[in-house]
């Protein structure tokens, strides 16, 4: 309870104070019922009797209860009650302020009458203070904060969104960009840039949003797109520098250039001349040079003349004036020129193949030649080993064809096979006949005929 001040009224012989607040707690705040109501503690205030004479205090009673600020009736049963009614001059008594109000919080007002018989009434301003309980404030602060944050979430996410669709906007006005003027391949991988650029800004911004009190999404999508956008700004520098199709032709004659000294190099190591000679190793070269000139030269000999042709008219185009045709066309040669040189690369790897095969072979045949005159190694199986290798030798010769070089090579894997039984079986032979060797020096057979001898002699002879 606080009194606000103390003072008596006019005309009345009583004193005591002007206005009286009662605070009042309600456990359910903002929820409570209109029809619910909270008992308000005992106030006591003290009356005093300032006048010369006795005083009597009559009926004591409450006006209707009311909103502060609406001024609406509240629902609310108070009682007053005094101690003594009979005050003599200077005597005071204590009242006491109870009862029910209503469980809304706000601020109500009544004023509370104490008449007396000779004199005016004593009108005392009673304001009840209705509040809810502290865990409400936390509550609401609680509430608030979620509320700003969601709100801030949303904010957020509704700018991910328009920045998303800046940016989808952004790419597919590169795409239409790049499909009306197609860069040369030159540039492509500054076009894979741009792609990748916007791909992965678009990508950061329909990821879902991690667990962080700042949202990173938007400024590492703009540092992306602002890269995109300066590669694109770099890549149309480029193009409206120079006449259309110029790039791409001129891009093109040094393609061709590169692809011809490839071709001539290829044909200075697989094209060459078929060796003269009846060795293996010549007859081996002869197989080689023979695969060279039916796998690698057709596919030389067509691309080296057709692409003379396509390149001829692609420049013819861009000299007279057609500069878009000449760019489509140089871009589609510069393609095919590339699948052309996979196409020979392919062929000469498989030569490659053959090559080594043919070292392979030969390596292993002189190996076996110098290990089949080794000694231990029967006759029988030498013949057989040094057979094939002969026969192999034999086959190896003109007209070359593709089985000829399997069974040439399955005659010399034959007998590197049959060499290594005959390493085996020597091994064994030997080991056979040291062990007899030491058996016989270990053998007691002489020094037993001395002993029989000697068992035979009578006792005691010498």
């Amino acid at each position: 309870m606080e009194k606000l001040d103390k003072k008596p009224a006019d005309g009345s012989p009583l004193s005591g104070p002007s206005a009286i607040r009662i605070d009042v707690q309600s456990p359910r705040g903002p929820l409570a019922k209109k029809t619910a109501r909270l008992t308000v503690p005992e106030t006591i205030i003290c009356l005093l009797n300032q006048g010369a004479q006795p005083v009597s205090i009559k009926h004591v009673a409450f006006d209707p209860l009311q909103h502060s600020e609406t001024g609406a009736l509240a629902d609310a049963s108070l009682a007053i009650a005094v101690k003594n009614s009979e005050l003599a001059a200077g005597e005071s008594t204590p009242v006491t302020v109870s009862g029910q109000i209503t469980a809304a919080p706000g601020v109500y007002v009544s004023m509370l009458r104490i008449p007396t018989e000779d004199g005016a009434p004593l009108s005392i301003r009673v304001e009840f203070h209705v509040a809810a309980i502290p865990a409400w404030a936390f509550a609401c602060m609680i509430l608030g904060l979620s509320l700003v944050g969601f709100i801030t979430l949303l904010d957020g996410e509704s700018g991910v969104q328009g920045e998303l669709h800046r940016a989808l906007d952004a790419r597919q006005t590169a795409h239409e960009f790049l499909q009306r003027t197609p860069p040369p391949q030159s540039r492509n991988a500054l076009v894979e840039d741009i792609h990748r650029e916007f791909d992965t800004a678009i990508s950061g911004l329909q990821k879902p949003r991690e667990l962080s009190f700042v949202d990173h999404r938007i400024a590492d999508a703009q540092e992306h797109l602002q890269t995109a956008k300066n590669r694109l700004g770099e890549l149309h520098k480029d193009l409206s520098a120079k006449p259309v199709g110029s790039v791409e032709v001129s891009e093109l004659a040094q393609e061709w250039t590169s692809l011809q000294a490839h071709f001539s190099a290829l044909s200075k190591r697989f094209l060459v001349p078929a060796p003269q000679g009846t060795t293996f190793a010549e007859r081996l070269d002869g197989f080689d040079v023979w695969a060279a000139q039916r796998v690698l030269k057709p596919a030389i000999t067509y691309y080296d003349a057709e692409f003379g042709y396509q390149v001829n008219s692609a420049q013819l185009l861009y000299a007279a004036g057609r500069g878009p045709d000449s760019a489509a066309k140089a871009i589609a040669i510069r393609r095919w020129m590339q699948r052309a040189a996979d196409v020979v690369n392919t062929q000469a790897q498989l030569l490659m193949f053959f090559v080594q095969q043919s070292a392979n072979d030969l390596t292993t045949a002189e190996r076996i030649r110098l290990r089949a005159k080794a000694e231990g190694i029967a006759a029988t199986p030498r013949d057989a080993i040094l057979g094939s290798l002969d026969k192999a030798t034999l086959l190896m010769s003109e007209p070359f064809n593709w089985p000829l070089r399997a069974t040439v090579a399955q005659l010399i894997q034959k007998a590197h096979t049959e060499m290594m039984r005959a390493e085996a079986a020597a091994t064994v032979a030997a080991a056979k006949m040291a062990g007899a060797q030491e058996e016989k020096e270990d053998s007691i057979e002489g020094i037993q005929k001395i002993i029989d001898e000697g068992a035979k002699l009578p006792r005691g002879a010498d």
